[in-house]
């Protein structure tokens, strides 16, 4: 439900290095969703980014308040932190706060740094920042991922990340502060406290827009002709799959995904599946290879990039979604993604996804990069006949869960426990 809009309504300024009309990003979307939420329950919201660019990948969002951009002639418009956008950003905010009398300002990643500034800090208003993952989280330098990497692996991301060690300073300057912080999880918290225990961070699970997924996810029905509307043809008449989506690098394990996959079916030959994965990356042309090598390229499907209605379709259609992720990540949007399309989940038990997946209805926890293990599990999932009122139920539990609606309730309510009344938080 909607929270209810303030007596007078709060002017809120949210800060982000890009949105959807850089990127169709995690991040990007995650601001969108804050904005429309918040104006919905009757904020006013002015957002503050790097320049758009000419042509956006997403429609701008219509606020009541304003879009700012922060860039000079010449400046990148891909949504990237800047030199010049880091050192400039606490100036422009402030001018904005007094400008149209702002009362609340969020902060999203690392562009809290510079709005901590001692010269500026003590004239902005509240300022909360929302931390997802650390300096080191989601990347191969998290400390519990880098134990798995070989000396070679090591050393190329030492060399590939060698700006986060130059940011390091002022990422643990920023902690001393123990400013207000929200994080999307409580693996993040685990993870901030470690670096400084003084640290008092408020869990906020995300939400986001269910209408960005189309009718069809609403009412899950796993039926041969949903299927076909799904897939478009792309498979062999109505054959059931397991789906996968994201970036197509390494850390995310779609390699260890595939191989298990194969190695479901050549110890299982009866079963009559495919593997559909969705999205783009340097792993594409390896997992063709993958797919060709072993006589299986019509089983495995790479897609490329596929999201907004295509993705919600892909979802409700597959007899199981899989998120290998070999990394630690601060939340897990893809598992909540395809739970409110009511598909069970297959997800590494890593980060944060052990929070999404809250209990065996929902799908199952399988070790990072344990190709045996991935491929029990594709094995037992596929071949179990999920009813359609199980994949109903799981669809509803999920969506009140993670709708737009609920996490800006919990989102507002850190506002009044943390920013409006200068106290240190707990989970909301």
């Amino acid at each position: 439900m909607t929270p209810p809009a303030p007596e007078s309504p709060r002017r809120i300024l949210l800060v982000s290095r890009s949105i959807p009309a850089h990127r169709a990003g995690g991040m990007e979307f995650h601001v969108q969703d804050i904005a429309e939420g918040l104006m919905a329950a009757g904020w006013e919201v002015h957002v503050l980014t790097t320049p758009l660019p000419a042509e956006p990948v997403f429609p701008p969002p219509r606020l009541n308040g304003g879009l700012h951009s922060l860039g000079t002639l010449g400046t990148k418009t891909d949504g990237r932190y800047s030199l010049y956008f880091m050192q400039s950003l606490a100036a422009h905010a402030l001018a904005i706060c007094v400008k149209h009398k702002i009362e609340l300002v969020h902060a999203q990643g690392f562009t809290g740094i510079p709005l901590s500034d001692p010269d500026y800090a003590p004239h902005l208003p509240p300022v909360v920042t929302t931390i997802h993952g650390t300096l080191w989280t989601e990347t191969p330098l998290d400390r519990v991922v880098r134990r798995r990497r070989s000396l070679a692996q090591r050393g190329a991301d030492l060399w590939r990340f060698k700006h986060r060690f130059a940011f390091w300073p002022a990422w643990r300057g920023f902690l001393r502060k123990t400013p207000m912080l929200l994080t999307d999880s409580d693996f993040t918290v685990r993870e901030l406290r470690r670096e400084n225990p003084a640290l008092n961070p408020i869990a906020v699970p995300l939400g986001f827009d269910l209408g960005r997924f189309p009718e069809l996810a609403a009412r899950p029905q796993f039926v041969p002709e949903q299927r076909a509307l799904a897939t478009g043809g792309a498979l062999e008449g109505t054959a059931p799959f397991l789906f996968a989506y994201g970036r197509l690098e390494p850390l995310k394990g779609f390699r260890v995904l595939a191989e298990a996959f194969l190695s479901a079916i050549r110890e299982t030959p009866a079963l009559p599946h495919h593997l559909v994965i969705g999205g783009d990356g340097p792993e594409r042309a390896p997992l063709e290879r993958l797919a060709a090598d072993a006589g299986m390229a019509n089983r495995i499907h790479l897609l490329g990039k596929v999201g907004g209605a295509d993705l919600g379709r892909w979802l409700a259609a597959a007899d199981a979604a899989a998120n290998p992720d070999l990394g630690r990540p601060a939340f897990g949007l893809t598992l909540a993604e395809a739970l409110v399309c009511g598909c069970p989940v297959l997800a590494s038990d890593t980060g944060a996804h052990g929070e999404v997946i809250a209990s065996a209805e929902d799908g199952t926890l399988i070790p990072p990069g344990d190709t045996a293990a991935w491929t029990r599990a594709i094995q037992e999932a596929l071949a179990r006949e999920e009813p359609a009122p199980a994949r109903q139920a799981r669809a509803a539990r999920a969506r009140a869960r993670f709708s737009r609606e609920a996490f800006v309730e919990r989102l507002v309510g850190s506002y009044d426990k943390c920013a409006l009344n200068g106290q240190p938080g707990a989970r909301v």
